[in-house]
């Protein structure tokens, strides 16, 4: 399993990085949702799960950048973060955990939402 973990805080982007790494999944980090894109150009076939933050710097929120993924990649499972409440237009199909989330709990609702297909 491949994830992109898309997270403009460092320590954050690290911690979820290792987490997922150490179940075993091929992570790629983005500091924000230009570097998530840039990735997913590169080879968004190998990706299966994005995890991203709603609330990056640039032009591009998690949001926006979660309707692209599920337009283009429709089969990459997105999960969404925030430390603010949960947003109004969560895309179709797509799961928001708040922060401070348990990164057990992130991997186990990833980890249903590939069994579930």
């Amino acid at each position: 399993m491949a994830v992109i973990v898309a997270e403009d805080e460092d320590q954050l982007r690290l911690l979820a990085g290792d987490a997922f790494a150490k179940e075993e999944f091929y992570v790629v980090e983005a500091g924000d949702a230009e570097e998530a894109v840039a990735a997913l150009e590169a080879d968004g076939s190998a990706i299966d799960v994005l995890f991203t933050d709603i609330h990056m710097p640039g032009p591009v929120s998690g949001i926006m950048l979660a309707q692209y993924v599920r337009e283009k990649w429709p089969w990459i499972k997105v999960v969404l973060t925030s430390g603010r409440a949960q947003p109004d237009d969560v895309p179709e199909g797509c799961v928001f955990i708040a922060k401070p989330y348990r990164l057990s709990r992130v991997i186990g609702q990833i980890r249903r939402m590939i069994d579930n297909g």
